[in-house]
């Protein structure tokens, strides 16, 4: 690299004759070098297997009844069938059912069967064109036929699966909805019964109105008054008969009596003496007869008549009092009662709104299923199916041939660039004259022409040689790059001849 910076820096640029010279003086070397490059490189080109691939195209095609039944039927969209799409083509059991039917995983459990899967997988290829509604299945494999059968298999088994499994779905969710709707059904019928049980056992709740019961307990109060107001006259009567007996006048008289007294004469007045212990004779004997004289006013025509007129009174006011308290009772209870009703009537309204929700899918899920059955909902319509291929997607072998014919080239030249790199040899004057010695003269050199024309003549015939092998190494990638097999049968006689002579 210093000698070439050397060549730049002495001559403004680098010398490109020299190297010109180089490749011209080591013409044998580099084109051998080259050529074995080339060589290996055509021999690794063609010693790889051919691996085709087989591709189909298949259409999801959205049903016009599917615009006809829209809020009848419930069917699965386009969009929904294309996200799951590569998940199901390339999942385990879409693959081993493939491998099954083309006898692929013969022989094969466990860790090998599962390696197998892996590199199945990794040469399926689905593409998806989600606004065109299109998807491709492609294969590769060795074997043409192996890349065609494995993608018309899973083609087919996918289709086969999807239809089958929406068809089931389908089914399933019929009977899931006949079920729900049975079940609901029952519910209801239950809800029912509860409401009506409750109705009979707070039936009469129910029917009374907060107003009315207000009214009748103010009427009732009202009435608890005036029967009291009575009450308490009778109690007075009663009260005052108990009181007016002869003895109990006689002693209410004195008492008068004694207290007039007082205005005129102190306490220790004869007059005042005697009439205190007149007062507490007339005592001790109206405690003594008392009981007689009220069994005589119990007697009485007027005693009864207060005495049962008093007892009518106190019955009508425990009525009105329990009246009252009942009115009271039912007053605080029709809220809650209301409440309940209304919880019970929600509930079942709840499950009734579910039931009809269900009979109405129900009906929709009867639509969807014959749907799925005669398949008019999403179809499947392969445009391309897989073909046999005849022309492989690799090796690029024309474009490793010209790669190993340039690698070639700059192999050889690499080397001699190395080694001319590596020679410690003086090449000229300058290289001296920069190592610090003086150049006094130059001797020229005298060389024999006739070794000399041997070599040029040497080195034409090995350029000529190396420039022919060069045209045959492009010759050979192009018949690669036209898809002629005339090498390829060359080589497969040469071998069928070689294998014959062995």
């Amino acid at each position: 690299m210093d000698k070439v910076l050397d060549d730049v820096e002495a001559g403004g640029g680098l010398d490109i004759m020299r190297y010109v010279n180089l490749v011209w003086e080591h013409a044998l070397s580099f084109w051998i070098i080259a050529s074995l490059v080339m060589l290996l490189a055509i021999a690794y080109a063609y010693s790889l297997p051919k691996v085709y691939e087989a591709k189909s195209t298949i259409a999801i095609e959205q049903s016009v009844i599917n615009d006809l039944v829209r809020g009848i039927a419930i069917t699965p969209s386009m969009d929904a069938k294309i996200r799951i799409l590569q998940v199901s083509l390339l999942s385990r059991s879409s693959l081993l059912g493939v491998m099954n039917a083309l006898d692929m995983d013969l022989g094969l459990q466990g860790a090998a069967l599962e390696e197998r899967i892996a590199a199945v997988r990794s040469n399926v290829n689905v593409g998806l064109n989600e606004k065109r509604g299109l998807f491709t299945i492609a294969y590769q494999s060795t074997s043409p036929e192996r890349a065609r059968d494995f993608v018309n298999t899973l083609t087919r088994q996918y289709i086969e699966a999807s239809t089958s499994d929406k068809r089931e779905e389908s089914f399933e969710a019929t009977r899931f909805l006949a079920d729900q709707i049975e079940v609901f059904r029952k519910r209801i019928e239950a809800a029912q019964s509860e409401i009506d049980a409750f109705k009979a056992d707070r039936g009469m709740i129910l029917n009374m109105s907060e107003p009315a019961l207000r009214q009748e307990i103010l009427r009732a109060q009202e009435e608890l008054q005036i029967l009291r107001i009575r009450k308490t006259d009778l109690l007075a009567q009663r009260g005052v008969m108990l009181r007016n007996t002869p003895l109990r006048n006689r002693l209410e008289a004195l008492e008068r009596e004694l207290s007039a007294m007082f205005v005129s004469y102190t306490a220790k007045h004869p007059r005042v003496v005697r009439l205190k212990q007149e007062i507490e004779g007339l005592k001790r004997e109206v405690s003594r007869k008392s009981e007689e004289e009220r069994r005589a006013i119990y007697g009485t025509s007027e005693y009864q008549r207060i005495k049962v007129e008093l007892s009518a009174v106190e019955q009508q006011e425990a009525q009105l009092l329990g009246k009252i308290e009942e009115n009271e009772k039912l007053l605080r209870e029709i809220p809650s009662v209301a409440s309940e009703l209304a919880e019970l009537e929600n509930r079942r309204r709840k499950e009734s709104l579910i039931y009809e929700q269900l009979v109405g899918r129900y009906g929709q899920s009867e639509v969807s299923k014959q749907m799925e059955l005669q398949d008019k909902a999403v179809n499947f319509r392969i445009i391309d199916p897989a073909v046999l291929p005849s022309v492989p997607v690799s090796p690029k072998r024309w474009l490793i041939i010209l790669a190993g014919m340039a690698g070639g080239l700059g192999i050889g030249f690499g080397v001699l660039f190395i080694f001319d790199f590596l020679n410690p040899r003086i090449r000229s004057a300058d290289e001296l004259r920069k190592m610090g010695f003086h150049v006094m003269a130059v001797v020229p050199s005298i060389s024999d022409v006739a070794e000399s024309r041997r070599l040029w003549r040497r080195r034409i015939s090995v350029t000529l040689c190396g420039m022919a092998w060069c045209c045959v190494v492009i010759s050979i990638a192009l018949t690669e790059l036209m898809q002629m097999p005339y090498v390829e049968l060359a080589l497969s006689r040469v071998g069928t001849t070689i294998s014959s002579w062995l």
